[in-house]
C-alpha cells in the first residue's frame, strides 16, 4: 500500500497518507511489519494493520488484501466480515459485490454468502435487481437470490433499464423482460436502452421512438433525439428544435436554434427538461421554457 493513495469515493480522499471523510481525519497505519490499515484520528481502527493491501470503500465496507488474496472489512467496526480468500474483490453496490477465484466469477452478500455461485467467466454488478453472467462466450442473467433467469445463451447482453434487457442474438437486438420471455426483436440498424417506457431507434441516419411492444410512436424521420425527461423528449429537424410527449406529438414546436444539456458526464450528456424547465437558444439569446413552451425565469 503506498502512502500516498487517492480513494475514488465521493466523500474520502487519501493524500499523502491523511483522509477525510465527514469532516474526520482518517490516518493509513504503517506498521514495521510492512503491513498497512487505516485510523480515524481520534483513534479508532477502521482496518487493522494487518493487510498487505487495501482499496475504495463502498457501503462502509473496505476489500483487503492478505498473501494475495482479498476479502473484506467493515469499517464500522474494524471487524473481518470475508476473510482473505479471493483472487478478485470488487466493491460493494446495492449490498452485493463481485468476486472472483480461481478464473470463476459470482456475487457475494455482507454476510459472505455466495449468493451467484462462482461458476461464471464473467459477472457484473446488479442491476434493478439482475445481473448478467457469461459462460463460454454466451450470456444470460440471474436474479438477486442467484437464481439463473435465462442460462447464458446471447452472444452479449446489457443492463437491465426500466424492465428490459437488451440482448444480442445472431446479429439482431432483443429485448427480454425480467421472467426471461422476449418481448420483440428490433428492426432497426440501432436501440437504445429503455427509459421512462420508450428507447430510441434510429434507420439511416433518422431517429424515433418505439414503446415496449416495439410499437413506433413516431415516425423515424428525425435528424437529432434524445431520451425523455420529464414526459418530454427533444427532437430535431433541420436545426430546429423542439419537443415531443409521449404519444410522439409535437407540443413544443421545432423552433429552437438550439437546446443546452442539463447534464454532462464525460462524453453522454442529457438533453431536455430538468425541474419543470429547459434552456434554449433562439434569436441571438438564450433563455428557459416550462412544458408549455413559455419563456421562464
Amino acid at each position: 500500500m503506498k502512502t500516498k493513495v487517492t480513494l475514488h469515493l465521493t466523500s474520502c480522499l487519501i493524500f499523502f497518507g491523511i483522509i477525510t471523510l465527514h469532516a474526520q481525519q482518517l490516518e493509513v497505519i504503517d506498521a514495521p511489519d510492512g503491513k498497512h490499515g487505516l485510523k480515524v484520528d481520534d483513534g479508532r481502527i477502521l482496518i487493522p494493520a494487518k493487510y498487505d493491501d487495501y482499496h475504495m470503500f463502498q457501503e462502509n465496507i473496505a476489500a483487503v488484501m492478505l498473501n494475495n488474496k482479498w476479502g473484506y472489512v467493515d469499517i464500522n467496526t474494524g471487524n473481518e466480515i470475508i476473510p482473505p480468500k479471493y483472487q478478485f474483490a470488487g466493491d460493494f453496490n446495492d449490498g452485493t459485490a463481485r468476486v472472483a477465484l480461481n478464473g470463476k466469477w459470482g456475487l457475494v452478500n455482507k454476510s459472505g454468502k455466495e449468493i451467484v455461485p462462482l461458476k461464471y467467466d464473467h459477472a457484473d454488478n446488479f442491476h434493478d435487481g439482475f445481473a448478467t453472467v457469461q459462460l463460454n462466450d454466451k450470456w444470460g442473467f440471474v436474479d438477486a437470490a442467484g437464481k439463473e433467469i435465462v442460462a447464458p445463451k446471447y452472444d452479449d447482453a446489457g443492463f437491465f433499464k426500466d424492465g428490459l434487457i437488451r440482448v444480442l442474438q445472431n446479429g439482431k437486438q432483443v429485448f427480454v423482460d425480467q421472467t426471461g420471455k422476449e418481448i420483440f426483436v428490433s428492426k432497426y440498424e440501432a436501440t437504445g436502452d429503455f427509459s421512462g417506457g420508450f428507447a430510441m431507434v434510429s434507420s439511416n441516419d433518422k431517429y424515433g421512438f418505439i414503446d415496449k411492444t416495439g410499437k413506433e410512436i413516431t415516425a423515424i424521420n428525425y435528424d437529432f433525439a434524445s431520451d425523455f425527461s420529464e414526459g418530454l423528449a427533444v427532437v430535431g429537424m433541420n436545426n430546429k428544435y423542439g419537443f415531443i410527449d409521449q404519444t410522439g406529438k409535437e407540443v413544443i414546436p421545432l423552433q429552437f436554434e438550439s437546446i443546452y444539456p442539463y447534464s454532462a458526464e464525460g462524453e453522454e450528456k442529457k438533453y431536455g427538461f430538468d425541474n419543470g424547465r429547459a434552456r434554449v437558444w433562439l434569436n441571438g439569446r438564450n433563455f428557459y421554457i416550462d412544458k408549455s413552451g413559455k419563456e421562464v425565469l
